[in-house]
């Protein structure tokens, strides 16, 4: 691999980087609602999105967004699909 242009900082932000943007990330949980419950109480984050959803394959799922009071990004919660997802849970760090 080789590696990038060097970037510095400027009055912009990074030079050598473009602009972008991120509205929403997602988390992996066992249990939609005890997620929710995790984001919303302690963090004082607002639900902004509860509703039924299905998987490519048919499965019915949640579509469960929390993000914090005014903010433009969110929080998809989903519930692991497959084993390998399930290792994952609370483990998405950095």
């Amino acid at each position: 691999m080789r590696p990038g242009p060097p970037y510095r900082a400027g009055e912009g932000g990074l030079e050598g980087v473009g602009s972008c943007t991120s509205e929403s990330v997602t988390v992996l949980v066992n249990d939609y609602d005890r997620g929710i419950e995790f984001f919303v109480h302690p963090l004082g984050f607002e639900l902004l999105s509860d509703s039924p959803a299905q998987t490519e394959c048919g499965r019915r799922r949640r579509f469960v967004v929390v993000g914090p009071p005014g903010a433009s990004t969110g929080i998809v919660l989903a519930r692991p699909d497959g084993a390998e997802e399930r290792r994952r849970v609370g483990t998405q760090v950095g």
